[in-house]
C-alpha cells in the first residue's frame, strides 16, 4: 500500500522486483507498480553527488509520525489521510566504498527508521541516492547517515526494464 498527498488516498501496489536480502550496506531496492493509479510525477535521477553539496533526506520516520495528525488518521483507517513528508537538510561528507565493494554516499541529513528507502535529493530536486542505513557510535555521540548512489538505482531499474528520468546537468 502506498499513500501521499499527491496520490490523494491509499493505493494498492505490487512489488515486481527487489534485490536479494543481504547484510546492512548491501543493495536494497524494490520496484513497485501501482495497481489502479498512475504516479502523478517522478523525481529525476542524477548520478552525481559531490562533497559538501546540499542534500535533503525525505521520508516518514516513525519518531516524527507519532504526533502527525495525518498519520494518526491513516492508522485509524482513513484511506484519504496521509502524513506530512519529513525533510531534513544536510551535506555530502564523502563518497565511499563499503567493505562489500558497494559505493555509498555519507551525508549529514538526519535519517531515522522510516527514512530507509526514501530519496536523498539535491538542491535541484534530483535524486542522488536512496537512504539506507545509519551508524551510531555511543562512545563518541556520533551518527552517520548512508545512502546508496542513484547510479546503483539506475542499474537496478535498467535491469528491471523500468524507465527512469535522468538529469546529468550540473546543479547550481
Amino acid at each position: 500500500m502506498l499513500t501521499s498527498r499527491t496520490l490523494g488516498r491509499i493505493q494498492a501496489a505490487r512489488v515486481i522486483k527487489m534485490t536479494p536480502a543481504g547484510e546492512t550496506g548491501s543493495l536494497d531496492f524494490a520496484l513497485l507498480r501501482l495497481e489502479t493509479a498512475v504516479a502523478p510525477a517522478t523525481l529525476p535521477l542524477t548520478p552525481s553527488a559531490s562533497k559538501l553539496s546540499t542534500v535533503y533526506a525525505a521520508g516518514y520516520p516513525g519518531l516524527t509520525m507519532l504526533g502527525d495528525r495525518g498519520f494518526m488518521r491513516l492508522a485509524s483507517g482513513d484511506i484519504f489521510a496521509s502524513p506530512d513528508l519529513n525533510l531534513t537538510r544536510g551535506e555530502v561528507q564523502s563518497l565511499q566504498t563499503t567493505i562489500h565493494g558497494l559505493p555509498v554516499i555519507v551525508h549529514t541529513a538526519s535519517v531515522l527508521g522510516g527514512n530507509s528507502g526514501g530519496p536523498l535529493v539535491d538542491s535541484c530536486g534530483r535524486v542522488v541516492g536512496v537512504n539506507t542505513f545509519i551508524a551510531v557510535d555511543q562512545e563518541q555521540s556520533g551518527r552517520v547517515s548512508y545512502a546508496q548512489p542513484s547510479g546503483e538505482l539506475m542499474r537496478f531499474l535498467n535491469q528491471s526494464r523500468a524507465p527512469a528520468q535522468t538529469d546529468t546537468r550540473p546543479c547550481g
